[in-house]
């Protein structure tokens, strides 16, 4: 890619290479005439010059251009359509938009064998991907592994050997944990967690642990292996959907707080279907502990920009009918729907980000055992994750919405882009009056 990328003839002063090939020879300079390695604005370079082939293909190449606009990471591009047909136009775009520029799309992988029919065994990342479906091929695709036959996503981690169990190499072996979506967002917290204990027991890069440190970290470790039993759905957006929905949760513990974000489908047949997009999670700080009601509030306002991310990525596929915001904290309810100046600095701040989201939330309340997050805001090991309901597809999710635990009410005046929801009461909520 940085090799196709031609440098202007002005520019190519600032890549000189000095070489000889041997002390007695003079000194020869040359100047790089294409995007080289190393350098700063090496990266930026490429993609710019992606997305100006992309501006001025736009007309007579729209689909293609579009998705060189936002559905490419560095060299990769990742895209997708909703039928074969309009993979294989799309296709044909892409590789004829990307040729106008000199670039050849190579290492082509897909869900749909025709797609690959048509290309030459080189320009394949597997030729042999279909005919050998007892041997399941992956890739890896941004961190994490895909298989296009079964068309799921999983999991491989390469943790080594334990020769030592100091700080140092478990934060090596915790580097290698790479999940960019936070589908294991339940894994990845308790580590993150047992990592802080590190640091309150002042252990050195090379201290040895205490006993009791080692034995969870251990068992931690050991049952990381079940990882590789994950299969995750690749397809989130079934066909035909009378409508999509997004809905968010938070949840917090002491150590810190979490926030998940779920596509909820409800299709024409009168079915519907729930699936996790993205998790995230933070611990919270050493030096100053916040009270777990102001964590809520921190959980809140992660949650309202882990909802913007999700809605401003999948804006281009789907309209969201309703974009909703979970949380089980009464106090962070009743904060959201306060104006931020008659609060504290603290959580005036963070109610006024969360009220000045850049789409509309509806906030409900939710009881902690239906929390979503709160598995995550626990902690869990590998083992427990992999068939947890309430993780991957909350079931009362795909009720009808007047199952649901809350109810909406009517939108403050003064409050233009917060609604908010009074509380019914269930079996597991103590008595409140809701607001």
């Amino acid at each position: 890619m940085f090799r196709q990328t031609v440098i202007d003839e002005s520019d190519r002063k600032y890549q000189l290479i000095l070489w000889r090939e041997s002390p007695d020879q003079p000194l020869l300079t040359y100047e790089l005439c294409t995007n080289t390695y190393g350098l700063r604005c090496s990266p930026y370079i490429a993609n710019r010059t992606i997305l100006e082939l992309a501006e001025q293909e736009r007309e007579s190449l729209p689909r293609a251009a579009a998705v060189l606009r936002t559905d490419v990471y560095v060299d990769d591009i990742i895209t997708g359509t909703d039928s074969e047909s309009d993979a294989l136009s799309l296709q044909q775009e892409l590789i004829t938009l990307m040729k106008s520029g000199s670039y050849e799309l190579c290492k082509w992988i897909s869900n749909s064998s025709a797609i690959l029919q048509g290309l030459p065994d080189d320009h394949k990342q597997l030729p042999l991907l279909f005919e050998n479906s007892e041997n399941p091929h992956t890739v890896a695709v941004l961190g994490v592994l895909y298989d296009p036959v079964r068309d799921v996503f999983s999991y491989k981690l390469n943790l080594g050997e334990s020769s030592s169990d100091t700080k140092r190499s478990i934060l090596s072996v915790v580097a290698r944990i790479f999940d960019p979506k936070g589908w294991i967002c339940p894994v990845v917290y308790w580590v993150k967690c047992l990592l802080q204990r590190f640091w309150l027991n002042k252990l050195d890069w090379n201290d040895p642990l205490p006993s009791d440190l080692l034995r969870e970290w251990q068992a931690f470790r050991e049952d990381l292996v079940n990882l590789k039993r994950l299969a995750i759905p690749r397809c989130t957006m079934t066909k035909p959907a009378s409508s999509y929905s997004l809905h968010g949760f938070c949840d917090v513990s002491e150590l810190g707080f979490v926030a998940v974000v779920y596509l909820r489908s409800s299709n024409q047949d009168g079915s519907v279907s729930v699936h996790l997009l993205m998790a995230k999670s933070k611990v919270a700080p050493l030096r100053t502990r916040p009270t777990i009601p102001k964590l809520e509030l921190c959980g809140a306002v992660l949650l309202v920009k882990l909802l913007n991310h999700v809605s401003l990525c999948l804006q281009r596929s789907v309209e969201f009918e309703e974009i909703v915001g979970w949380t089980d904290s009464m106090i962070s309810l009743a904060w959201i729907n306060t104006s931020p100046h008659t609060l504290q600095v603290y959580e005036a701040n963070r109610v006024s980000q969360i009220q000045n989201s850049a789409v509309t939330i509806t906030w409900r309340h939710v009881p902690g055992n239906l929390n979503p997050a709160d598995v995550a805001s626990r902690g869990s090991t590998a083992s427990t994750l992999l068939s947890h309901p309430l993780w991957w597809e909350p079931a009362w999710l795909t009720q009808h919405e007047s199952a649901w635990p809350s109810r909406e009410v009517e939108r403050p005046s003064e409050l233009p882009g917060i609604r908010c929801c009074a509380v019914t009461k269930t079996e597991s909520d103590s008595e409140f009056s809701g607001f």
